[in-house]
């Protein structure tokens, strides 16, 4: 009788429990309903828990774009979301400009991502940083992106291009059939490992290669949790009592050995490499000496006099934690966007005879038979108008900032602590800006077509000054490998072939791979 009576108690105190939650959320959502109807911005109705999430995850065939594209033509240029905190959605460029760069100071931080606070090693990564302790990692971190840095660490790239070069002959020799997305994934992979940790991976030609797998299973973890803990938020916290992060213990144990064991060997002295983890030792070693590095990549995110005040991040260099958690970061945040990218370019080049061509004789023209150098890779001018297209036709952009104070703009009133969603995605789709915006075509990126567009019409990475902080070294990545794919093989559609890809509405990532073969090129320099 009285194990009865337990039961039922506790089996009350769990419906107690689950009412009072559904009443609390219930509650909340039409709270935050009546804040956007008193600012006057309208929007869909949110569900409780879910909030406006169920169109994203249940497109019914529809793409995330023509989701945000239906809600801009059916609520304006301004509305309001629930994803599942208030968020409001400005799809419109001038408003985007207003946000990004005119008030950036009251939108300079980002909301907390759920799943990265519970990573102790993650703590503090740029991504999730705010205020003043953002600034000194962001002004302490830029200098290693400038154009003269970037020249400092091509030999690493050029080394993971000759072993793309000895994958593209086999591949050819064979008549193989490869999952561009795939080999895409191991060049990427190669990339960071020799830029950022300081590793010499061969994961192109070796994928049971240890740093390749730890660090996709980093990327998988990430990508199947981020959509369920963008959703429900508290969900990251209560998976992480049980042992279930977005960075697996084992997987960044490996990794964080890796770069200890690269760090130590840097500060001994044994040997002066060509890496980002080299650079970041010697701004440490000029802060440890009392130097302050003068080189900034742009004007608009030198934070040096704002910091003067602040008596906690006015130091110079980084510390350990910041230095381990953004070194993960550049492989999270790079890894997957550098993949896509780069694949979905290679394999609509491939569905695009006429624009290959194009790219190659840009190729030929620029290289004839020697090496590519830092110079050539970055004038690259028809690969990168193919690059942005790509990006442009195929990506679902979003920034996303936090307000940090109750603002006006344009007359629309943000208030503290909300979310604003920069709809870049709508941007590039918009029929008014882009004739014909589903086709692919590289000519929309000439540099008199660009000049005819509001500058943020196009939003690959951002923009302000927190917009991607690793933009030039992807952009150089993408440029260098496709040369490298291209300029001796031509790839071709295969009988595995889904042209045009089908691709993750949410995502933008093929959802069954981009096969192609590589055929030796005849007119090859």
């Amino acid at each position: 009788m009285l194990g009865l009576l337990e039961c039922s108690t506790l089996t009350t105190g769990l419906v107690v429990g689950v009412v009072t939650l559904l009443i609390v959320k219930i509650w909340q959502t039409f709270q935050y309903m009546r804040t956007f109807k008193k600012a006057g911005i309208p929007g869909p109705t949110p569900l409780p828990f879910v909030g406006n999430m169920l169109p994203i995850f249940w497109t019914r065939g529809k793409k995330l774009t023509d989701v945000f594209n239906e809600w801009s033509k059916q609520y304006g240029k301004v509305y309001g979301v629930f994803f599942p905190t208030p968020s409001i959605v400005v799809a419109d460029m001038d408003l985007a400009k207003d946000v990004l760069v005119k008030k950036f100071s009251c939108f300079a931080d980002r909301n907390d991502f759920p799943g990265f606070s519970e990573s102790e090693v993650m703590k503090d990564n740029l991504l999730s940083l705010k205020g003043d302790h953002w600034k000194h990692v962001r002004n302490t971190l830029s200098p290693t992106f400038s154009s003269n840095k970037l020249k400092k660490v091509f030999p690493a790239m050029a080394r993971v291009a000759k072993n793309l070069e000895s994958r593209l002959e086999e591949l050819a020799r064979t008549n193989e059939d490869v999952d561009a997305r795939q080999l895409c994934k191991c060049v990427s992979m190669d990339m960071i490992a020799a830029v950022a940790f300081g590793a010499e991976v061969n994961a192109i030609n070796d994928p049971d290669d240890q740093f390749y797998k730890h660090g996709n299973n980093i990327t998988n973890r990430n990508q199947k949790m981020a959509a369920l803990v963008f959703t429900f938020p508290w969900l990251a916290k209560l998976l992480a009592l049980v042992g279930i992060t977005m960075f697996p213990k084992d997987d960044t144990n490996y990794l964080m050995g890796v770069l200890a064991a690269a760090l130590a060997d840097r500060k001994l002295d044994k040997q002066k490499h060509s890496d980002f983890l080299q650079l970041l030792v010697d701004a440490q070693r000029a802060a440890d000496s009392g130097g302050q590095g003068k080189e900034q990549v742009d004007s608009e995110i030198d934070f040096r006099e704002d910091l003067k005040t602040s008596t906690r991040w006015n130091r110079k260099g980084l510390s350990p934690s910041e230095i381990n958690a953004n070194s993960l970061l550049f492989l999270f945040a790079g890894y997957d966007t550098v993949t896509t990218v780069m694949s979905l370019t290679l394999f609509t080049l491939a569905g695009k005879p006429e624009c290959l061509q194009k790219a190659q004789e840009e190729i030929d023209e620029k290289l004839g038979d020697r090496e590519p150098t830092y110079e050539d890779a970055m004038n690259m001018t028809y690969i990168d108008m193919c690059m942005n297209e790509s990006i442009r036709l195929h990506m679902p952009i979003f920034v996303l900032r936090e307000c940090t104070e109750d603002v006006d703009i344009s007359g629309v009133h943000v208030p503290k602590g909300y979310q604003v969603m920069v709809a870049a995605v709508t941007f590039h789709t918009d029929p008014d800006i882009w004739s014909d915006p589903m086709t692919f075509n590289p000519e929309r990126f000439t540099a008199e077509e660009r000049a005819k567009r509001h500058p943020f019409s196009f939003m690959a990475f951002g923009q302000g000054p927190r917009n991607c902080i690793g933009m030039r070294l992807a952009q150089l990545e993408i440029r260098m490998m496709i040369a490298v794919f291209l300029r001796r093989f031509t790839p071709v559609l295969c009988e595995k072939s889904q042209y045009p890809p089908v691709l993750d509405p949410m995502t933008g990532t093929p959802k069954n791979g981009l096969w192609i073969k590589f055929e030796p090129r005849n007119s090859a320099q």
